[in-house]
């Protein structure tokens, strides 16, 4: 391992010392006045909300549960929504 790079791998004096240049922001695209107006704009105190469609119901819990791979691969292969899926079968194994 030569000396500028660490255990990372990373050669930290070289990527401090570069710079920059138009040719690093040219796949950026310019902000728009569209851009702006669908913005969400916030008092500056917290970040603005998640979209709806990833806020959670007052009856809902994140948790985190070990399954079995091919239990968790068959409501994925199902499609989207595989997560509504298995809490509507956990559901029914429960009784609810």
């Amino acid at each position: 391992m030569s000396a500028s790079k660490t255990a990372s791998g990373s050669d930290f004096p070289r990527a401090d010392a570069y710079r920059n240049g138009p040719e690093d922001y040219a796949e950026i695209p310019e902000l728009t006045d569209e851009f702006f107006a669908k913005a969400t704009i916030n008092g500056g105190e917290r970040f603005a909300a998640a979209p709806s469609s990833m806020m959670r119901k007052e009856s809902e819990e994140t948790v985190t549960i070990v399954l079995d791979r091919d239990v968790v691969e068959r409501f994925r292969l199902a499609g989207p929504d595989w997560k509504a899926r298995m809490s509507e079968a956990l559901r029914k194994a429960a009784g609810l």
